[in-house]
């Protein structure tokens, strides 16, 4: 009886080390993924401007209909831009990019898309 509860006990801590390991993996892949779609946006909007002149009125024109786990949220008119992307999962891993300031920056604040991207 002693060694099956020394075998659950071992068992138990095995699995708690997976977990936390692999909630940590999850979110850095989330992380990445921000970034990664983020970087593609901007450089959409980059060939956009120097194929057009000006940049593109939404996202959806440089980088097509797009489905998964980051939202992407777009501050723009003909002459300036800022993008704000967010995982759905992982709500609090935010970065922006904005045509001012061309570095893709994470976002430790609370402030709303509205307040990191002012007209």
């Amino acid at each position: 009886m002693i060694e099956i509860m020394a075998v659950l006990v071992i068992l138990g801590i095995i699995l708690g080390i997976t977990v936390v390991g692999y909630s940590s993996w999850q979110r850095r892949a989330a992380e990445d993924q921000v970034r990664s779609e983020l970087h593609a946006a901007l450089n959409g909007y980059r060939n956009y401007k120097n194929f057009n002149g000006s940049y593109a009125v939404n996202v959806e024109t440089v980088m097509g209909q797009r489905s998964g786990n980051v939202e992407l949220e777009v501050f723009n008119n003909a002459y300036v831009y800022c993008i704000v992307a967010r995982s759905k999962k992982f709500t609090d891993i935010r970065y922006i990019v904005s045509s001012s300031d061309s570095e893709i920056q994470k976002v430790d604040s609370n402030e709303s898309s509205h307040e990191l991207c002012p007209n």
